[in-house]
């Protein structure tokens, strides 16, 4: 950056003492612009005195393209997220899982870098795998997605909880209904 403010400085100066116009400098800083590089506080200072409505432009320009960036940026988390989902069908890419369908008709499967051996065992309170859950679940909530308490509690409708298919119908509508969990039709 200093580098950068040395140049425009000596440039300045230059074009200064060869009797360089001011609108020059001004526009040779108007081409720098437009090649989307940014600008320094003391160029936008200069552009300001030189041409007042400068400022406004960039900053308008640099919002469009700071939500072209945003944009670009929620379409590729979009991508990897369903990519996500669909590996999470299948029980790819799980970290291990804790088998309750016996007792409650439930699995689930962690996915999300909290998620250590270590700490899914010690919070496991049915049967502990370094495998997805077992086929044949009917659905699932997905919590934490994306983050690193990803984790997914399918349900059953065998097993000991004794789920059914208007009990799964509410499972679905209460886990749809935070913000912070997704549902996930079956594998």
């Amino acid at each position: 950056m200093k580098k950068l403010l040395s140049i425009i400085f000596i440039f300045t100066l230059t074009m200064t003492l060869m009797g360089c116009s001011h609108g020059e400098a001004v526009q040779d800083l108007q081409d720098d612009y437009k090649a989307d590089e940014l600008l320094t506080d003391d160029e936008l200072d200069e552009l300001e005195k030189a041409d007042p409505d400068f400022q406004e432009d960039y900053l308008e320009a640099l919002g469009e393209a700071t939500k072209e960036n945003r944009i670009e940026e929620d379409i590729k988390l979009t991508i990897e997220l369903e990519d996500l989902e669909d590996k999470k069908k299948v029980g790819e890419k799980s970290k291990g899982s804790c088998d309750t369908i016996a007792e409650n008709s439930v699995c689930l499967e962690y996915y999300g870098s909290f998620w250590t051996r270590q700490i899914t065992e010690m919070s496991c309170e049915g049967t502990y795998s370094t495998g997805p859950c077992p086929e044949g679940m009917s659905g699932g909530c997905n919590t934490g997605v994306g983050t690193q308490a990803d984790m997914v509690a399918w349900m059953y409708l065998s097993g000991g909880g004794e789920m059914t298919a208007s009990s799964m119908g509410n499972a679905k509508n209460a886990c749809d209904a935070t913000m912070a969990s997704k549902w996930i039709m079956s594998k």
